[in-house]
């Protein structure tokens, strides 16, 4: 169980599940309902905050002004915005990280869990990505592809849509790829990913 903080500017851009879930982890909320009072709750508390989770799109203050306010009142707090692939590109860009929508509970704990540089918790299996990270040689350029887009929040659908190719052909990539790295789920894949520098943390 995490004892970390967490800023979540708990807009219409996150949903009740992901307090729920993040609560379920261990993890110290402080919701605000949009970014100025975000800000607001964040220069009022006295201890300290460790991450910023919030949508791009708010109304009032944005993702990125919230983010550009605390990263200058609190340099040591780390930022997490949720945001479209193309909107993440310009967050990417600012030096902070980005979790494309949609996205499952499970795969954004995973990802504060690697940006907080916290262990998994005892007694839960880990997928063995440190033995795969010798075997990302075997996968094709395409597979390789589909990996980076898997690991950004696309599912198996939209990396089809992305890529141009049939959804059968894109689920053939991916049954592929993953039997090559042993990983068997896509939050074992972001990890990965991560671990393998495909992705950013």
């Amino acid at each position: 169980m995490s004892t970390k903080t967490i800023l979540l500017a708990n807009t219409s851009g996150v949903r009740p599940s992901v307090a729920r879930s993040l609560r379920a982890g261990g993890y110290r909320l402080i919701v605000a309902g949009g970014g100025k009072e975000a800000l607001q709750k964040a220069l009022e508390f006295e201890g300290p905050i460790h991450l910023l989770l919030a949508p791009v799109d708010m109304p009032g203050m944005t993702g990125t002004e919230l983010a550009q306010r605390l990263a200058r009142d609190r340099p040591e707090i780390e930022i997490l915005l949720i945001a479209n692939l193309q909107t993440g590109m310009l967050v990417l860009n600012q030096g902070w990280q980005f979790l494309p929508a949609p996205f499952e509970s499970e795969m954004l704990r995973a990802r504060i869990r690697d940006i907080l540089q916290e262990a998994q918790a005892a007694g839960t299996e880990q997928p063995h990505e440190n033995s795969s990270l010798g075997r990302q040689e075997s996968l094709t350029k395409r597979e390789i592809q589909i990996l980076k887009l898997i690991a950004n929040g696309n599912s198996t659908k939209e990396v089809a849509a992305l890529l141009g190719i049939a959804f059968k052909t894109s689920d053939g990539h991916r049954s592929s790829l993953m039997k090559k790295l042993g990983i068997h789920d896509s939050v074992a894949l972001v990890r990965y990913a991560i671990r393998a520098g495909l992705i950013d943390p």
